[in-house]
């Protein structure tokens, strides 16, 4: 707790205030002073005159009230964000309205727990700022100057900000926003224009170029209206075994963007390495013609009509009592429907040898419900365990992810059966301002159709393996 004498030392020194800040460093409470890097403590106190400005305590000339820093990811972005916006709440000597806009609701979602982890382990805020339950606001307490004061915290796909009238605005990750909240930010530009003391405060990793982010980084860059830092590089409490598992998963312009803090160009690049395909690839492979009880069984389902082929994919994942030496997963069955000549693929017939598959095997089936909508449910009403995996940007990268580490931990066994390992040595990864996706090329083999089973199966293999203790894929 703090005293009267304490509370205006803070009030007037926002540095006081931080060094004495509890934070969750990993999980236990540490001093923020005792864990903050220099860069940290260097941008803190180039925006300290703008906040003392905000909060009318300053006496010096008037200085930038616009700040943007550019960080990698795990470089305490979100945080330091709740750090800032809950000092001038807690400070506030009259009525503020502050707000912050995140790029989607889970990230909004992140920067209200700062808050209230902030509020939790610093019980003297506590008895100033509440979040409320259920939405993103934080309130200034009664009995305080700054009471009716606010933290509203957005997404960057709400319809407008023109109305705002902001005592100061933060914006998360302004690199992740979408293409059409480009227009959200000319509207919280010219909201903090009508108050000269509103502070406008970001805080983003670096993102594509050729985008409007990255044109509004470079004119920022070179404002001297602007306080500006970049941090090259990740922070100093990143492991490096835990970069050197990111740097194996993801794409390399993936990589060098989130933790090297480097704009990226969305390079394309193979999505394996040849030699974690040829070790995956095995001509003496056995083949399985039922269920065995060592092995649960997941598929995947591609389908084309057509323009593009069909391809079904049955992995076979070692049950957790039976695991040794052996491979994790292996193929159990691949085939591929091609369309003849002017015509399309028979579905009735994909169907039939996907029933005969779950009869055989007693497999799960994963597919692309934009795809076999209609073929899901009817498995579904047979009893079938059947699982949608739907191509949202989320789901593709969890696909590309997979893909590459099953591979490079090579913790996969295949045959070549219908061009599976021409599909497989084709995808290449591409990295968007979505986010990063396997990608084949469209041609007279096919759309990798049987590379796109078998990603669907991987990732319907690892929620199956997840569910169920005795099911699930372990690192030999």
């Amino acid at each position: 707790m703090i005293d009267v004498t304490l509370y205006r030392r803070f009030s007037q020194d926002p540095a006081a205030y931080r060094e004495s800040l509890v934070v969750d460093v990993d999980g236990r409470p540490k001093r923020f002073g005792e864990v903050m890097d220099d860069w940290q403590r260097r941008d803190f106190e180039a925006l300290d005159p703008s906040v003392l400005r905000c909060l009318n305590r300053w006496k010096g000339d008037a200085p930038p009230m616009r700040a943007y820093f550019e960080r990698a990811r795990g470089a305490s972005k979100t945080t330091d964000i709740a750090v800032m916006a809950c000092y001038l709440l807690a400070f506030a000597p009259r009525v503020l309205r502050t707000y912050a806009f995140a790029c989607d609701r889970d990230q909004a979602g992140l920067l209200r727990d700062a808050c209230e982890r902030l509020i939790r382990l610093n019980p003297w805020l506590g008895k100033i700022l509440e979040v409320k339950k259920g939405v993103g606001v934080v309130n200034v307490a009664v009995d305080h100057p700054g009471f009716g004061s606010t933290l509203s915290i957005e997404t960057s796909d709400v319809g407008s900000s023109y109305g705002l009238l902001a005592d100061a605005i933060f914006f998360d990750e302004i690199t992740h926003w979408t293409e059409s909240a480009e227009a959200l930010w000319a509207s919280i530009l010219s909201t903090v224009a009508k108050r000269a003391s509103c502070v406008l405060v970001g805080i983003s990793n670096a993102g594509f170029v050729d985008t409007w982010q990255h044109r509004l980084y470079e004119a920022i860059s070179a404002d001297p209206a602007w306080i500006f830092s970049r941090k090259d590089g990740p922070a100093s409490w990143i492991a490096d075994s835990a970069l050197e598992e990111q740097r194996r998963l993801l794409p390399n312009s993936a990589y060098r963007r989130l933790w090297w803090n480097e704009w990226s160009a969305g390079e394309v690049e193979p999505a394996l390495c040849p030699t974690d395909v040829a070790a995956a690839f095995s001509r003496r492979l056995v083949p399985l013609f039922g269920s065995e009880p060592c092995w649960g069984y997941v598929a995947g389902l591609d389908l084309g009509v057509s323009r593009d082929h069909s391809g079904l994919v049955v992995l076979a994942v070692r049950r957790n009592e039976y695991r040794d030496d052996t491979d994790q997963i292996r193929l159990a069955y691949a085939r591929r429907w091609r369309p003849p000549k002017g015509m399309k693929v028979d579905l009735m017939e994909v169907e039939e040898d996907l029933r005969e598959c779950v009869d055989r095997f007693g497999c799960s089936v994963a597919v692309d419900p934009w795809q076999a909508e209609l073929l899901g449910q009817r498995l579904s009403f047979d009893g079938v365990n059947v699982e949608s995996i739907a191509p949202t940007a989320k789901a593709l990268r969890e696909m590309a992810t997979k893909l590459r580490e099953i591979f490079t931990d090579r913790r996969i066994k295949l045959s070549d059966v219908d061009g599976l390992r021409s599909d497989i040595e084709r995808l290449t990864l591409v990295e968007t301002a979505y986010g990063f996706r396997l990608r084949s090329p469209r041609d007279k083999r096919g759309h990798g159709d049987l590379a796109s089973a078998l990603c669907l199966a991987l990732v319907a293999s690892d929620e199956i393996t997840a569910a169920d203790p005795a099911f699930r894929v372990v690192t030999l």
